[in-house]
């Protein structure tokens, strides 16, 4: 013998979408199984369109208080919505030095970086066509 279908209160459903309670709380607060609740939705496509609906009306209230808080003088919140509605962006300048505040010389330094590198390539060859190692290097790898 089957359980009796448990009822789902419908407006308890959309009071709780409509502060986005996630499908399994709003499932814990109406005391049904949340694999219940999944299948509920499924079949009832009046219960999703609640759900959805309540869920806009939700997001859409809480952006009017949004808006409602920059329009006040919420500095914080006028500096969101301009991050999140006109693509601003906090921007940030870092600036890099050589040693004593001078100026890095790129050519110096790579070149110095250039033969540190082939020196270990070199080794590696070494120790490879000797059998010490067995680490590649790009150039064997290449065909």
């Amino acid at each position: 013998m089957a359980r009796p279908k448990k009822e789902i209160d419908y407006e308890a459903a959309e009071r709780l979408a409509r502060i986005h309670c996630t499908n399994e709380e709003i499932a814990s607060c109406l005391g049904i199984n949340v694999s219940y609740w999944y299948t509920m939705i499924k079949r009832d496509p009046k219960l999703e369109d609640v759900i959805n609906k309540a869920r806009a009306e939700g997001r859409a209230s809480l952006r009017r208080l949004q808006w409602q808080n920059a329009a006040q003088g919420n500095v914080t919140m006028q500096i969101w919505l301009g991050k999140q509605l006109l693509e601003q962006n906090d921007t940030h300048r870092t600036e890099l030095t050589g040693r004593d505040g001078e100026a890095i010389r790129i050519e110096e330094e790579s070149e110095a970086a250039r033969s540190i590198i082939k020196t270990a390539l070199d080794r590696a060859a070494t120790r490879k066509r000797e059998g010490e190692s067995h680490i590649e290097t790009d150039a064997d790898t290449t065909h």
